[in-house]
């Protein structure tokens, strides 16, 4: 359920961009290390090592996961619902992941939905998980933090602006990596934190927006 997103002729929101060639930097295979939500910072697959890696090649091993997904397209608008149940044999929650693309608007809006895996009968002994929802930018988008400490100014290369606008309780911006052509190039990466319970649901709206309208951020 990881994205990326192009703004115009801007590709501002990637991931790790990681390929065979760089076999020294394998962590950046991990769920973290691409743009979607973590629970408790952990991976929900780890690299295949030892001498299964060498013969069986670059792979990622872990639990079976079960993933669904809904496209609907209407009047100028596209929905896509993702949901997966990967995070429940540790957190005993599944993750959904709603999009809303108003092509009218020129604006991307979402929800990301934790909620308790339906039907689970083993107890959770903890009660909250922290979550990180990472977007990891492009090599050369700018991103500045705006006083309300919610919204985030990015700007690709062409120099347009948007505006990333969320009501998870902390934003930050913080240090990425990508990788291209096997080469590691520095970028930045807007995270969201919070915690979830485990036995009810947490909800984190996020949307990117053109910047210049009434009403943005100062």
């Amino acid at each position: 359920m990881a994205l990326e997103i192009a703004c115009g002729k801007d590709r501002l929101v990637t991931g790790s961009g990681w390929t065979p060639r760089a076999t020294d930097r394998q962590a950046l295979r991990l769920t973290p290390g691409h743009s979607t939500l973590t629970l408790g910072e952990r991976s929900l697959n780890e690299p295949l090592g030892g001498w299964k890696g060498e013969l069986l090649g670059p792979r990622l091993v872990g639990p079976p996961i079960h993933v669904t997904t809904d496209q609907r397209d209407g009047d100028g608008a596209v929905w896509l619902d993702m949901e997966h149940d990967g995070w429940n044999e540790a957190f005993g929650l599944n993750h959904q992941r709603r999009l809303y693309l108003d092509q009218r608007m020129d604006e991307l809006r979402a929800e990301e939905k934790l909620f308790p895996t339906p039907g689970r009968k083993e107890m959770i002994r903890q009660i909250a998980a922290p979550y990180a929802i990472r977007f990891h930018l492009e090599p050369g988008v700018q991103a500045s933090l705006a006083r309300d400490r919610r919204s985030i100014l990015l700007r690709g290369a062409s120099g347009r602006g948007w505006w990333f606008r969320t009501d998870g309780p902390d934003v930050a911006i913080e240090p990425s990596v990508h990788i291209d052509a096997g080469l590691t190039r520095r970028s930045l990466q807007i995270v969201v934190r919070g915690s979830a319970r485990t036995d009810s649901e947490s909800r984190i709206r996020w949307k990117l927006s053109p910047a210049g309208a009434s009403g943005d951020p100062t």
